[in-house]
């Protein structure tokens, strides 16, 4: 049992810190920009979340249900770090800062790589890139999913949490200090034959709502995935084929791991550098979450050996 509640505890605070620093992250970026959150959309959701993640938390505190509270801890956590985190994108926008697509454009040609071309070879072969955007658009729930997988199975549920929650988190901050359009949106590939519609496009109507608009309202009619700079969907990648690996999805998470990280430039309209910038970003987040994953480890270890008869 103690093993158990030390294992559950380390995904109880992960979720309750980056919940927190999340609703934190997106108080602050409200009041900068004057932006008015909507209660009757997002709003209603993330108090849910809250209060789930209260209750999960309550039930660990009692000691009752403890796979039961485990998971609620996790969804909810999923769920409150999923919608802050897209609320503070979409309004960081509003503080309009310079856009660095030149400088990742630069930065790109640095390591000699050129992603408007790659986006033209991905082109060529339309069914592919359907294939491609079939991932991209479901990688939030895969996942999500994975995540919750690993608080089914108790395999490492805390260093999951981190990853993606941790990640998403991360990629807010840097991504509303740094703000950009994105490789095909600025450069005007998004009309090219092969890509399907919306690809590196489909966020500039809420690109231009907040960062060039004047509308006073943050909720669920303006809203998408405005993050460039790091790419979350490389993070998510990576977190959909590790959570998986050892078991008998393993093959299918790595399947739609690597799909995902690579739709995030034909697809997601992302820079060479962006993707470069997520895998070390998620190497980070997976070393923070080794800690309680050892702990894990020393706890199943001492819990055979008490288990062993005189």
């Amino acid at each position: 049992m103690t093993a158990t509640l030390r294992r559950s505890d380390a995904t109880a605070r992960a979720g309750a810190i980056l919940f927190g620093a999340s609703v934190a992250l997106l108080g602050l970026i409200l009041t900068a920009t004057g932006l008015r959150l909507d209660p009757d959309g997002f709003g209603v959701l993330l108090g849910f979340s809250g209060a789930a993640l209260l209750i999960g938390l309550a039930m660990k505190a009692t000691g009752s249900l403890g796979r039961v509270a485990n998971l609620t801890v996790i969804a909810a956590a999923l769920l409150g770090t999923t919608l802050t985190n897209i609320l503070s994108l979409n309004a960081g926008l509003r503080l309009r800062l310079p856009l660095v697509d030149a400088d990742l454009r630069t930065a790109d040609a640095a390591f000699g790589l050129d992603a408007v071309k790659l986006v033209e070879a991905f082109a060529a072969h339309p069914r592919l890139t359907h294939v491609l955007d079939l991932v991209y658009v479901n990688a939030n729930w895969l996942a999500a999913v994975a995540v919750i997988g690993c608080g089914l199975r108790r395999q490492r549920p805390a260093q999951a949490l981190i990853c993606y929650a941790g990640g998403l988190l991360a990629v807010t901050v840097v991504s509303t200090l740094l703000p950009a359009l994105g490789n095909i949106a600025y450069m005007g590939l998004g009309e090219l034959p092969g890509l399907p519609p919306g690809s590196g496009t489909y966020h500039l109507p809420a690109f231009r709502y907040y960062h060039d608009g004047a509308g006073a309202s943050l909720g669920a009619a303006h809203l998408s995935g405005v993050a460039v700079f790091p790419s979350f969907h490389v993070v998510m990648g990576l977190v959909i084929a590790t959570s998986l690996h050892g078991t008998r999805l393993a093959p299918l998470g790595l399947f739609a791991g690597a799909a995902t990280i690579v739709s995030a430039v034909p697809i997601g309209g992302h820079y060479m550098v962006d993707v470069f910038a997520a895998v070390l970003l998620w190497a980070g987040l997976m070393r923070v979450g080794e800690a309680p994953a050892a702990r894990t480890r020393a706890d199943r270890a001492t819990s055979r050996r008490t288990a062993v008869p005189a």
